[in-house]
């Protein structure tokens, strides 16, 4: 009898313990702006081709910069350029061992939220990103000329060997 109640009030004294020290702020929720700004990867530069789908118009964005940070997890990446490009993209690490990072792309998240489809892979001083959104615009620079045009639809943004600043 005496070894049941000794049981019992070590499940009792146990459960009081996982209560009260989980308070409601120990979870953060996805609204809570974090605080941790996370690991910087870096920023890298060069050129972004993008293409339509099907291909039939394709472009450049010049002065490219790429930066990515890791907050656990899960990855930001900023891509900017000439005539105006400013988007950031959403993913999670797939891989992060012997200096070579590969993250998986899911969400773009500026200029608005959509989903998002592809890779990003940073070995040592070099990036490689391929990114493909639908119902997407964006101004470039025409291939192998100066112009500008707009580009829309289902898009590629495709960067290979951009270099770390």
């Amino acid at each position: 009898m005496r070894k049941k109640s000794i049981f019992k009030s070590s499940l009792i004294l146990i459960a009081s313990i996982i209560v009260i020290s989980c308070k409601k702020d120990d979870i953060a929720s996805p609204s809570t702006p974090s605080t941790n700004t996370g690991t910087d990867l870096g920023t890298f530069a060069g050129v972004i081709q993008v293409n339509d789908d099907p291909q039939t118009n394709a472009g450049n964005i010049n002065n490219a910069t790429v930066n990515v940070k890791l907050n656990g997890t899960v990855a930001t990446i900023t891509v900017k350029g000439n005539l105006g490009v400013d988007r950031e993209y959403t993913g999670n690490v797939i891989s992060n061992a012997s200096g070579i990072t590969n993250i998986s792309i899911s969400k773009q998240t500026k200029p608005s939220v959509k989903n998002a489809g592809s890779s990003l892979i940073i070995q040592g001083n070099n990036l490689s990103i391929q990114i493909t959104v639908l119902d997407e615009t964006v101004k470039v620079i025409e291939l192998f000329k100066t112009n500008e045009i707009t580009l829309s639809g289902k898009l590629a943004l495709i960067g290979s060997n951009l270099v770390k600043l």
